[in-house]
């Protein structure tokens, strides 16, 4: 039901006026996401790093000033039609010390010669939100301000998830139907209560609770949501979800080819799931897109983030027989990839798999025989790692990796260690390698790169192997980034002597988590996921690691801080507080690799 189909100025004015907004970054709304999905389908976007980035709909800014920050090559800018949360979020990009980010007041349906060419548009939660001839003037700005390669991303309500939600916008609607002298908020609140109080009538009675279930749901999520989404969701005069097709042939008329949903569960299941895959190629043999429909519902989908570029582009799908496709496993070395599945699934997932696959069980049980007959002396001669190196119990401790490496001058890195020299890796060992050397590998001629060198895949595992690697980009379980060909990992593995932190990231912890900032924006790292725990302990931390340092030098001053005492490395390491500030260095190292604080210092990789 719609009350209204147009939303003025004025009133979109007035309702962030009244409202507010928690303006804050998505990692899928940031250009170097975007970026990496646009490669993963064999396009050529231009480097996230040095790109020209537009947001509509930017709010105070959240989801731009910490990419900002990240990459100060790239120049970004964000136009608002509230006047109120352009200039608060210029207050705090100027208190930030950004200045590659621009906020200008703008409207999509007024003149925008004032903008340039863009290598990214993104427009989070804006498509659905208005009305039909601010939606066409929205993609008419995108056309003629997209760069040739470039990607827009575009997020939405869709049906037929959303109609389950349609209920309850009606029904807040409906308890704000005859009033007229509450502002946006107050209309929030009392929508609620009434909503509140017809819910808890409904639980009394077993059989509408029975019979309505899935309202009652909606009902609960709505209410635990935060005024300002129930309010820009619920109680604006506009929110017209559309069908996935609907949309799509929106975008054609607008002379736009779609790429796939950020979602990649969305876009590419059958490559996993071979039931799936027969059924929707009998639904629909030659409409990928059509697919994808039939998937919204089965699923029920109720919001989607899908990318564009310029219509002429032939961006490669991925489909199962993409994984065993050697010219796309050799596209997949231009990412890093980040492990996200805990550590204890890995296991039976990889089992699962080799028995779906076929996979001799003695290869999954067993080391190579060329391992067992290699010792560890000749393979550390060699350069190469195997997991047979690394001991089974307890774990590899991090930071006894870092003490290697600050007290030898033969430091393990990638770039010095050559596959053909690397010993392959049992299934076993494969998971081994995952639970035990970190999140972060790249892969380089059927070859497992971590940080402390490269581990040769088995010509038996390579199935196995891109058949997980692949299914797990899709499914979320594995997330992925252009790789930095020179430094790989510098922003995510703290180097002694090489690793600091630049001064501009210290206004961006001082100021982010102070009261009133935070209640209009939230901070991100280097992926744009949010961070709502920024502390005193970050900012102290930080400044230690302000020069490249080592790990001993750092473990003193810590202890210095907390005594008010100078001491020295070996002393320390007899102290009773050795092993508190060990914890607490490891902590915090972990904590700064997971914001992506970290660079190197260039000079010291001559």
């Amino acid at each position: 039901m719609r009350y209204n189909t147009r939303m003025t100025k004025e009133q979109a004015k007035e309702i962030y006026a009244d409202l507010g907004y928690l303006s804050q970054p998505f990692p899928y709304a940031s250009a170097p996401f975007l970026e990496s999905y646009a490669r993963l389908l064999g396009l050529s976007p231009t480097p996230a790093r040095t790109a020209r980035i537009l947001e509509i709909g930017s709010s105070y800014g959240g989801n731009l000033i910490s990419q900002a920050l990240f990459y100060p090559q790239a120049t970004f800018t964000g136009i608002e039609i509230a006047p109120t949360q352009v200039s608060v979020g210029k207050t705090y990009i100027d208190q930030l010390g950004i200045t590659n980010l621009e906020l200008l007041e703008a409207d999509v349906n007024e003149s925008h010669e004032h903008l340039g060419t863009y290598d990214y548009i993104i427009a989070h939660g804006f498509y659905s939100w208005v009305d039909e001839e601010t939606k066409d003037n929205f993609l008419r700005l995108c056309k003629e301000h997209l760069a040739e390669n470039g990607i827009l991303y575009m997020s939405y309500n869709t049906y037929p998830g959303w109609h389950k939600m349609d209920s309850i916008r009606a029904l807040l609607k409906f308890a704000n139907k005859d009033i007229d002298t509450l502002n946006h908020r107050e209309k929030v609140r009392h929508g609620k209560t009434v909503a509140s109080k017809l819910g808890a009538l409904m639980l009394e009675y077993d059989t509408v609770k029975a019979q309505q279930g899935p309202f009652l749901q909606s009902l609960r999520q709505t209410l635990q949501k935060q005024d300002c989404y129930v309010g820009h969701d619920h109680l604006e005069p506009v929110n017209t979800p559309v069908y996935f097709h609907q949309c799509m042939d929106h975008m054609v008329e607008h002379g736009f080819t779609y790429l796939c949903d950020c979602d990649l569960n969305l876009s590419f299941p059958a490559v996993y799931d071979e039931t799936l895959r027969t059924k929707l190629q009998d639904l629909a043999p030659h409409d990928p897109l059509a697919r994808e429909q039939y998937i919204d519902f089965m699923l029920n989908t109720a919001f989607r983030k899908s990318l564009f570029t310029h219509k002429g582009a032939t961006p490669k799908r991925i489909t199962e027989t993409s994984v065993t496709d050697t010219g796309f496993q050799h596209s997949l070395e231009q990412f890093l990839f980040t492990l996200r599945i805990p550590s204890e699934h890995l296991e039976s997932i990889f089992e699962d798999l080799a028995k779906g696959m076929s996979i001799s069980e003695n290869l999954v049980n067993q080391a190579p025989i060329s391992d067992k007959a290699t010792s560890n002396s000749a393979r550390n001669a060699a350069g190469s790692h195997s997991l047979c190196d690394i001991p089974k119990s307890p774990k590899t401790d991090i930071t006894n990796i870092h003490d290697a490496q600050g007290a030898s001058e033969t430091d393990i890195r990638p770039n010095s260690v050559h596959s053909d020299t690397a010993n392959p890796l049992t299934i076993k060992e494969l998971v081994q390698l995952f639970q035990q050397e970190g999140p972060h590998f790249y892969v380089k001629n059927n070859t497992i790169v971590t940080y402390t060198g490269e581990h040769k895949i088995p010509d038996m595992c390579l199935p196995l192997f891109y058949q997980f690697l692949v299914e797990h980009i899709i499914q979320g379980g594995i997330s992925l980034s252009v790789l930095e060909a020179e430094h790989p990992f510098k922003h995510h593995i703290f180097e002694e002597k090489k690793s600091y932190i630049p001064e501009r990231y210290i206004p961006f912890v001082e100021i982010m988590p102070q009261e009133g900032v935070n209640a209009y924006i939230y901070p991100g790292n280097r992926y744009n996921d949010p961070i709502s725990d920024f502390n005193e302990e970050d900012l102290e931390f930080m400044k230690l690691l302000s020069k490249p340092t080592t790990k001993h030098d750092v473990m003193c001053k810590i202890y210095e801080a907390m005594t008010e005492e100078s001491i020295n490395p070996l002393a320390l390491q007899q102290s009773n507080k050795y092993t508190m500030i060990l914890a607490f260095y490891e902590e915090m190292i972990h904590r700064m690799e997971y914001f992506g604080f970290l660079e190197v210092e260039e000079t010291q990789f001559s």
